[in-house]
């Protein structure tokens, strides 16, 4: 019995080696090397930097040549910004077919994409690339609507008073200044009214002619810290302030500071007064060719005067546009290093200092400035870095959070106003009543 059991035993023991493959698994000293993540061929842009943006030049520059460094082709499929152009990337987002990077707003108009977890954060990348947009100042970078960071800007943009110094020294008066007050600068105007020139350069016939003075009259009677407040009844204090402002312009109408035509001609028809020499302001922004068109040598760009309310050194400036990583790239491994690279070489300090020119409102940090080259820049233009570097306080523009249609109402009621038509209570409850 004590033989059978034995037998049945070895049988069992023979079966399970069989199974087991016959023999007990080897020991080895070696280990299985994780497959190696083929590099990318390719990956796909969109930026507002198509056709004959003045920034074109050095984007396509640099990424060509970052093409040739890393030997992945940038599939470009910019275009010029406009509401069409944006409610293509949106919806590119909401259905899938994002592209790897993104250059594009980044305020309200982010907030879909943002929502939908479509980006991925400057904090999860520099979890994985520590030394992400070192050149940057985290401050400037600009929070989206769940308090995180996903975009690193290029170049800002600010709104300013360009001088025709000629004019004013013809009228015996000094450009305004970092402490020129409104009241100095009435008295300023009064002078050169008197000399036979036009003191400020406007054009009422349309929202942008008017909306580069207003925004710094309605500043003046609100202080910088609330300006980006739109207005949402025709009575709140937003309100009251924008009607201020629309006053304190209809004032300068009224003592004969604005050009005859100011009714009909067009906010290019008040910049070519000043480099005539027939008027002595004209307010517009850094984005203007006013900059590299024509104006140089004897002009200049100043801050538009305040008052007791707000520092003539407070402008409106901002960080518009960003570049922006989305996340399914991000989360791509054959993607991931590629998408990273490209965005770290369009936000080097020397390619933002070329996009920006001039205009040295950027997110950089101020060391990064330090030293930048000067060489091939106008006399303005050089005035336009110190007009820069002069700001004690930065806000956004008031209109861009004012509804479009009404923004459109109020400011293209200045012409209106100032023939008697219409104060400019009545203008904000027009304004308010269109969108309601």
């Amino acid at each position: 019995m004590k033989k059978i059991l034995a037998l049945v035993l070895a049988a069992l023991m023979c079966i399970s080696l069989v199974a087991c493959g016959g023999n007990a698994p080897e020991t080895t000293d070696e280990t299985t090397e994780p497959a190696e993540v083929e590099k990318v061929k390719g990956i796909s842009v969109i930026t507002s930097m198509g056709g004959d943006d003045w920034m074109r030049g050095t984007y396509e520059a640099t990424f060509k040549a970052w093409e040739e460094k890393e030997g992945i082709q940038v599939y470009d499929g910019s275009a010029t910004a406009n509401e069409t152009w944006k409610a293509t990337i949106l919806n590119d987002y909401e259905i899938g077919s994002e592209p790897d990077v993104v250059y594009f707003f980044t305020g309200a108009d982010s907030d879909p994409i943002v929502k939908k977890n479509g980006f991925v954060t400057i904090d999860e990348i520099r979890a994985d690339y520590p030394d992400f947009a070192s050149n940057m100042n985290d401050d400037l970078l600009p929070v989206a609507c769940d308090g995180k960071k996903y975009s690193i800007p290029i170049v800002g943009y600010w709104e300013g008073m360009f001088v025709n110094e000629d004019v004013c020294e013809a009228a015996g008066v000094e450009v305004p200044g970092k402490d020129t007050t409104w009241d100095e600068f009435i008295e300023i105007c009064q002078k050169i009214k008197d000399a036979g020139y036009t003191p400020i350069a406007i054009s009422f016939s349309g929202a942008e002619g008017v909306h580069y003075l207003i925004e710094h009259t309605i500043m003046n009677h609100g202080g910088i810290a609330n300006h980006v407040v739109a207005p949402k009844t025709a009575s709140d204090d937003a309100a009251k302030n924008w009607i201020a402002g629309m006053e304190d312009i209809i004032d300068l109408y009224n003592k004969g500071f604005f050009p005859e035509n100011v009714a009909t001609n067009s906010h290019e028809d008040a910049k070519t007064m000043l480099q005539e020499g027939k008027a002595a302001f004209w307010c517009s922004g850094s984005w203007n060719d006013a900059l590299d068109d024509g104006i140089d040598g004897n002009f200049t760009v100043t801050y538009v005067p305040g008052s007791a309310n707000r520092k003539a050194t407070d402008i409106i400036a901002g960080l518009s546009m960003g570049f922006y990583i989305s996340r399914s790239a991000y989360e791509d491994p054959a993607k991931r290093d590629a998408v990273v690279s490209f965005v770290e070489a369009m936000t080097a300090t020397d390619v933002v200092l070329a996009y920006a020119g001039p205009n040295r409102s950027t997110s950089l940090k101020a060391d990064e400035l330090k030293g930048a080259s000067t060489d091939g820049l106008t006399a303005v233009q050089i005035d336009a870095i110190d007009f820069c570097a002069g700001a004690t306080g930065t806000t956004g523009a008031a209109q861009d959070n004012f509804d479009a249609t009404a923004r459109g109402v109020f400011f293209g009621d200045a012409a209106a106003i100032a023939a008697g038509d219409m104060t400019a209570a009545d203008a904000m409850a027009e304004a308010i009543a269109a969108i309601q």
